[in-house]
């Protein structure tokens, strides 16, 4: 009887409060059944209004928060909305008409990917796999390292450049020294010709029992 009763019952009044009421807390990324609590109607009557909801108001935070995840880290919607927490109609549209292309402006970063890039000889793969960024992310900041990282001996720690020297003087050949240490041939062929005596070795030279000895 009682099931019969309120089957019998009228739905809510939707009123203009109501419905700004829902599409405030939608944009608020609040469920459906916390929406009809608050504003008193139907889950069904929130699902209808929701559809008639605008694009939710999105600060400068968040639009760069969605574009670096969507650009720069190459993040889906699913993941997005999620993140952010804005609708999907939302963050769709900002993907669309605001993100042209991956902005990278942090200097740090930027640094390191030219830095493992030139000196180090990363694939553009790997530099994305360590900074968890997408390649194409990558790809845009290449074009910038010739500024950016001008010369890599002068980046290359100290006790790698002592390192270099020493394999080196095993008389190993440059290219065997670059591999073993994760340094490109360039950056130790010109660390070796050009710091010769200034790390700590002044020159190499032959034991008596024919060994390469440095001092």
């Amino acid at each position: 009887m009682v099931r019969n009763f309120l089957g019998r019952c009228p739905p809510p009044k939707i009123t203009p409060k109501s419905k700004t009421d829902t599409c405030r807390l939608y944009c608020l990324y609040q469920n459906v059944s916390s929406i009809s609590k608050i504003v008193g109607l139907l889950n069904s009557q929130v699902e209808a209004i929701q559809k008639t909801c605008r694009i939710c108001p999105v600060d400068d935070t968040k639009v760069k928060k969605i574009c670096n995840l969507y650009k720069c880290k190459g993040e889906g919607t699913p993941t997005i909305e999620k993140t952010v927490r804005l609708p999907l109609p939302t963050v769709k549209h900002i993907m669309a008409s605001k993100c042209k292309r991956c902005n990278i402006d942090d200097p740090e970063l930027k640094k390191s990917i030219c830095f493992n890039s030139k000196c180090r000889g990363y694939s553009v793969e790997r530099l994305a796999k360590a900074g968890a960024l997408s390649e194409s992310a990558v790809k845009s900041v290449l074009p910038e390292c010739g500024a950016i990282v001008q010369s890599c001996i002068n980046l290359i720690p100290e006790l790698s450049k002592r390192r270099i020297y020493e394999m080196d003087c095993f008389d190993l050949q440059a290219q065997q020294v670059a591999a073993f240490l994760g340094w490109t041939l360039d950056v130790v062929q010109q660390l070796l010709k050009h710091y010769t005596g200034k790390v700590g070795f002044s020159s190499c030279a032959f034991s008596a029992r024919g060994s390469r000895v440095c001092f």
